[in-house]
């Protein structure tokens, strides 16, 4: 994995390191995952991958224009990817619980954008809950969390 993104991006991955650096692997890891999780019911509609866009946005400080580069990045990585693995040990490798759990919350607005959990969801967000190594009952405040914020914007 790091020898793939060293030759895509020409930069070196430090492990621990979410310098300038990491910050690209940073978010093309979180994009991988954030499209693997849209994509598992085999539909990827376009307010989900608005959602993606807008969450590297605010999580990396990018524009529009380059969240769509770090997109189409993931999406390359993910179609020679045969787990998600690497992406969850770079994102377990540079960031501490709290932002493991917002990552987590972005992972159930992802979900939960058509409003449904189905049977493939649900076992890839319990599996993404064990590689970022948060316990279940973190997966579960995390759900109830996001799906109460949607509560409160819809009613």
């Amino acid at each position: 994995m790091f020898n793939i993104l060293n030759r895509m991006f020409g930069m070196e991955v430090k492990h621990g390191s979410a310098g300038m650096n990491g910050n690209k692997e940073l978010s093309v890891a979180l994009a991988a995952i954030l499209i693997e999780m849209a994509t598992v019911d085999g539909q990827f509609s376009q307010s989900e991958k608005e959602l993606i866009i807008d969450i590297l946005q605010k999580e990396f400080g990018l524009s529009q224009e380059e969240s769509k580069e770090i997109e189409d990045l993931a999406n390359t990585e993910l179609n020679g990817s045969i787990d998600l693995w690497h992406y969850t040990n770079l994102i377990n490798e540079n960031y501490p619980t709290e932002k493991k759990i917002t990552i987590m919350e972005y992972i159930w607005k992802i979900i939960y954008t058509d409003t449904k959990l189905n049977d493939h969801e649900d076992y890839l967000v319990h599996k993404l809950s064990r590689l970022l190594n948060l316990p279940h009952s973190q997966l579960i405040e995390t759900k109830l969390r996001v799906k109460n914020q949607q509560s409160a914007k819809s009613g």
